[in-house]
């Protein structure tokens, strides 16, 4: 954080430090921040994570838009590596399955950085001999859930936010997902 605001400080640090850009959004400013790192000709990871902190099922399209936009970039302005990141924020309420599509995205990603989110279900399919594409459809939708309640929540999921706050808070915890992205779900 200190290189991206002021990146003369950069001068000051031996020459063996390894810089590591965090950023875990799918908006995360990876681009700008890559191209700031990269100008000062030294070692940077990129850190994107899988986003499953904080959730019980993950954020799958936020993974996903993180993921591909560090391995992109930091391929782009000149990265030394990639760190793939996995929290256990708030009591690691997510199941370990449920960290597999990201692990399996930032492989394809870094490798072939053009892959799509139908080759992540192939991939895994592939991996786990799902023969019929049944449990990698299944983490797909589950890793979906909360994109389909349309409630932006940063670095963490609507649904572990409400379990982790005591009754009298929950009953005034905006936003509220609408019941119309409910039965979205529900069909």
């Amino acid at each position: 954080d200190v290189l991206l605001e002021n990146p003369e400080s950069m001068k000051q640090l031996p020459d063996n430090i390894t810089s590591v850009l965090w950023g875990y959004e799918a908006d995360h400013p990876f681009e700008e921040q890559c191209a700031i790192l990269g100008k000062l000709q030294r070692p940077f990871y990129v850190a994107p994570g899988d986003s499953t902190w904080s959730s019980f099922l993950g954020r799958h399209e936020t993974m996903l838009a993180s993921v591909r936009a560090a391995a992109q970039n930091g391929k782009t302005h000149g990265a030394s590596g990639f760190l793939m990141t996995h929290w256990g924020d708030n009591g690691h309420p997510q199941p370990w399955p449920i960290a597999l599509p990201g692990m399996i995205w930032a492989g394809l990603q870094c490798w072939n950085g053009s892959c799509t989110p139908a080759e992540l279900r192939q991939a895994i399919q592939n991996i786990l001999q799902d023969f019929d594409g049944t449990y990698s459809e299944l983490l797909h939708a589950v890793g979906s859930f909360e994109d389909l309640l349309d409630i932006k929540l940063t670095n963490r999921s609507y649904l572990a936010s409400t379990m982790l706050i005591d009754r009298d808070e929950l009953r005034i915890f905006n936003p509220k997902p609408e019941s119309d992205h409910l039965h979205a779900f529900v069909e």
